[in-house]
């Protein structure tokens, strides 16, 4: 072995080896930042989905059921005409009432409520995210008995009355989940409710009805403090399009049925609702 060329050999070697191990590291390095920057917008897309995804409550394919206006605070007010020709009888009517499983119904009194703050059952289903159609429904079925006596005369009023009223409300809506249990929902539709009073007193029955179509607005905040459940509150405005009845008047003792032109109520209230939903 000519140990004079060593060095040499052993330094040609290095000068060799050197630049391929730099270009090796270097293609390391790459490789490495590509990954990182794979992974982070990854990772930056997921964040952007979570943020863009709706939270479990109004994803597609949920349902949600309700029982709505169970409580609250409403404003009624009504204006029925009837218009006979030579005659025309106006009324208007207002209530204001803090309510707990609903108000008193029948327009007939200056005491009523309105058909709008009678307990509803919702029913909703997501059709895409955020998104919902559905539709509430109510009926009610009322009846008495009522007894009159006169002192100091022989007149005694006695007779049954009953009342039955339907709510149908098909609507739209669109949830929007701050969190996992704060969100609104708003929804829209109509509200069709007919009305049927009857008054008999064994000779006589006298017969009301009233037929509605109006407009419901509703801003609902929903709170889902546990799993699958929590309630609803917020304002809803029920405002008339078109209304129409018929009710009894006495004429020449007998008992005829005369149409009321114009049978309308508008609603303004703030009112709470519990729901599921699966």
């Amino acid at each position: 072995m000519n140990l004079e060329r060593l060095p040499f050999t052993v330094l040609a070697t290095l000068l060799v080896a050197a630049p391929l191990h730099a270009q090796e590291a270097e293609a390391e390095g790459e490789a490495e930042g590509s990954a990182s920057v794979g992974y982070g917008s990854a990772q930056l897309e997921s964040s952007t989905a979570e943020v863009s995804a709706p939270r479990d409550f109004g994803r597609a394919g949920v349902f949600a059921v309700g029982v709505e206006r169970l409580f609250g605070f409403a404003k009624t007010s009504g204006k029925v005409t009837i218009d006979e020709g030579t005659v025309k009888t106006e009324r208007e009517l207002e209530n204001t009432s803090f309510y707990f499983l609903g108000g008193n119904s029948q327009s007939e009194t200056d005491s009523f409520a309105g058909p709008y703050v009678v307990p509803r059952l919702g029913l909703d289903y997501f059709v895409v995210d955020r998104v919902s159609v559905g539709a509430a429904f109510t009926y009610a079925s009322d009846s008495g008995k009522f007894d009159e006596t006169v002192s100091g005369q022989n007149n005694r009023n006695q007779y049954d009355v009953s009342q039955t009223s339907i709510l149908i409300a098909p609507r739209a809506g669109y949830a929007y989940m701050f969190s996992e249990s704060v969100g609104i929902w708003p929804r829209a539709g109509v509200s069709y409710v007919t009305i049927k009073s009857v008054q008999d007193d064994g000779q006589n029955k006298a017969e009301s009805s009233q037929n509605m179509l109006a407009l419901g607005v509703e801003a609902l905040l929903v709170v889902l403090p546990v799993p699958h459940a929590g309630f609803t509150v917020g304002p809803t405005v029920d405002f008339p399009l078109v209304g129409s009845g018929k009710e009894p008047v006495v004429v020449n003792g007998q008992v005829q049925s005369r149409d009321r032109d114009t049978n309308k109520f508008t609603t303004l209230g703030l009112q709470f609702g519990a729901l599921m939903w699966f």
